[in-house]
């Protein structure tokens, strides 16, 4: 199994020195004039005190550190065994000759919590901006594949359209592994398909109503992991599943995230249609509702589903900034909040902990990421609903080409190289298209400062 190719940051227990080291800074001053026998023992008393009070303080940071660190090693943070039941042996499938990792960022249209259990529906309509809990289904909107060099050089992104049209894989009967082949579908019904049909086989069986959910959602997350390998020909190392409401707590923890856009929009929600997004041309700083707006309206945007996807790509990049210039990683009661976030709702790969999940942030959403989508062979109706063609030989030689080699600023169609989103459009309507098309289109990416504006 690949292993994680980022420098490697301090120890669980090297974290608790660190915080001890900061404990034991703490100074004990006094006065730098002291007149009289009174003043000296007041002085005495004060040092003393100021002393019990430095003890106290390094005891509460050591303490807090270590709960911290203790909270990071095993915390109480959903994980799934999907990719161990994910057939590994594919042909089609190969892993990475040196110890770079894929990882696979899957943004899940649901409105359920990880039980099953609708989320409050006030909160559904005015936060979220999604309509009912009956809405949205589990279809996997954002698929995000994430390239990260053994070297640590520049990570690689390839955007997944919802709306390709492939192959899609699910949950085989007798081995339990994702090597059965489903029906031709938009991948992102991959999940919900094979949800749907764990949950048929397994009703009746004397499960409750919370392990009906999560094993069915197992089997939507192998059927994804499965579809993408067998897709793109690469092998997934590790993977984080995100909700609408995980997406919403997470930015709701950092704090504001700034984003730039070329026109002013105006989506309402109306009756679970719209995104909800009222935002102002240039820069605007989103909470988390117009966050979640932002990263979800495809509807009144040029090229739809295509421009919500750079918009996704765009906010990722604009992420790393606001976690850097927060100091979300030197605040506890940010990070606490953060990692609060993480264990309600986020799900990650059982081969990964919340730590690891955490020391890759800087190349999830680093400045130097290179995104580009996967390009299409043009919009066709299948059974009454418009897809993106793919043709998956050419599907398989884009991933190896963005993969294969440290990128540049031309050609992987990032337009600045700092983690800007795709520019490019490609053949047909898939965005991606070929090197050269993207490089000639980079320059026409608008800047405000160091973001991207999008559409």
């Amino acid at each position: 199994m690949a292993t994680d190719p980022t420098p490697e940051p301090p120890s669980a227990d090297e974290l608790v020195e660190i915080f001890k080291r900061a404990a034991d800074t703490v100074p004990v001053r006094t006065e730098a004039m002291i007149a009289g026998g009174v003043a000296r023992g007041r002085a005495r008393r004060r040092r003393r005190r100021i002393a019990l009070t430095g003890a106290a303080l390094a005891l509460a940071l050591a303490t807090a550190g270590g709960l911290l660190v203790n909270e990071l090693r095993t915390p109480p943070v959903t994980t799934s065994r999907a990719l161990d039941l994910t057939a590994q042996s594919s042909p089609t499938v190969t892993a990475p000759a040196d110890k770079s990792v894929n990882l696979l960022l899957i943004g899940l249209d649901s409105r359920k919590d990880l039980a099953g259990n609708d989320l409050p529906a006030p909160f559904v309509r005015d936060q979220l901006h999604a309509g009912s809990s009956a809405a949205g289904g589990y279809n996997t909107d954002t698929l995000l594949l994430l390239h990260i060099p053994a070297d640590g050089g520049r990570v690689s992104g390839v955007s997944i359209p919802r709306d390709d049209y492939v192959q899609t894989y699910g949950v085989d009967g007798t081995s339990g592994t994702g090597d059965a082949k489903g029906p031709m579908d938009r991948i992102a019904g991959a999940y919900g398909i094979a949800m749907a049909t764990a949950q048929a086989e397994l009703t009746g069986h004397g499960l409750s109503a919370g392990q009906l959910e999560q094993q069915s959602r197992e089997a939507g997350r192998v059927a994804t992991l499965a579809t993408v390998q067998n897709l793109l020909g690469v092998r997934i190392d590790h993977f984080a599943e995100v909700d609408l409401a995980s997406f919403y707590d997470i930015v709701e923890a950092i704090g504001p995230v700034q984003v730039c856009l070329n026109h002013a929009v105006s989506d309402p929600s109306v009756q679970g249609q719209g995104s909800g997004a009222h935002l102002e041309a240039g820069i605007n700083a989103l909470g988390p509702a117009q966050a979640l707006a932002f990263v979800r309206q495809r509807h009144g945007l040029p090229a739809g589903d295509l421009d919500r996807i750079r918009r996704q790509q765009a906010f990722l990049a604009s992420l790393r900034s606001t976690l850097a210039n927060a100091g979300v990683f030197a605040d506890l009661g940010k990070l606490q909040s953060l990692l609060a976030a993480v264990h309600d709702d986020v799900v990650i790969d059982d081969r990964w902990s919340v730590l690891d999940f955490l020391r890759q942030v800087p190349n999830l959403t680093g400045g130097d990421v290179s995104y580009s989508t996967l390009p299409s062979e043009g919009i066709e109706t299948v059974r009454g609903m418009e897809v993106s063609m793919v043709d998956p030989v050419a599907a398989k030689a884009f991933v190896q080409a963005r993969f294969a080699a440290p990128q540049t600023a031309a050609g992987t169609g990032t337009g600045t190289g700092t983690g800007s989103p795709d520019t490019g459009g490609g053949g047909g309507g898939g965005g991606g298209g070929d090197a050269a098309g993207l490089a000639g289109r980079a320059g026409a990416t608008p800047q405000a400062g160091s973001l991207a504006c999008v559409d």
